[in-house]
């Protein structure tokens, strides 16, 4: 899906209130969809996103870390505001209703589907993109970087895509 626009409105942050673009005015964002509960990609992603912030130094207040649980059944309030902040407390963290996710990820251009691994136990998990999106203040899309690789390598790779003025 080709990226549309980046607009995080229609969703909500841990405490459930309503995320507002003006929420990331002037400021870099480093966008992750994922889920709580994924054992691989969105751990490792989040552990990357924080070497970033931390080898961003002082830049890192002119950026965003911000990861969007596709999986609102189990990812709201203080359990998906802890999982994130275990990674960095900088991270904010932000989910919505299905027709809510749907828009903001078609905007994102980002694929995300729940997988049943088994409808008896109610246990499934979500294909989703494994991607970094780094978007601009103006709201535009400045990267995709792949979030495959260890964390080391994958905050090189977000670091080394943001402008070097983060501005």
């Amino acid at each position: 899906m080709p990226f549309k626009s980046a607009s995080l409105a229609g969703l909500v942050d841990a405490r459930g209130q309503p995320v507002r673009d003006a929420d990331f005015a002037a400021k870099h964002r480093i966008v992750l969809f994922g889920f709580a509960s994924c054992a691989d990609v969105c751990p490792l992603t989040l552990l990357a996103i924080r070497d970033a912030m931390t080898q961003l130094g002082s830049a890192a207040e002119r950026v965003v870390p911000v990861f969007v649980s596709v999986d609102p059944e189990r990812d709201r309030g203080e359990a998906m505001e802890k999982y994130v902040r275990a990674f960095d407390a900088r991270i904010r963290a932000m989910t919505g209703t299905e027709a809510a996710l749907r828009k903001v990820a078609a905007g994102y251009g980002v694929f995300f589907e729940k997988r049943w691994v088994d409808v008896s136990s109610n246990s499934y998990v979500y294909d989703h993109t494994a991607s970094a999106l780094i978007v601009g203040p103006d709201g535009r899309l400045v990267a995709s970087v792949s979030t495959t690789g260890p964390p080391a390598a994958v905050a090189s790779r977000i670091v080394a895509a943001l402008p070097a003025d983060h501005d």
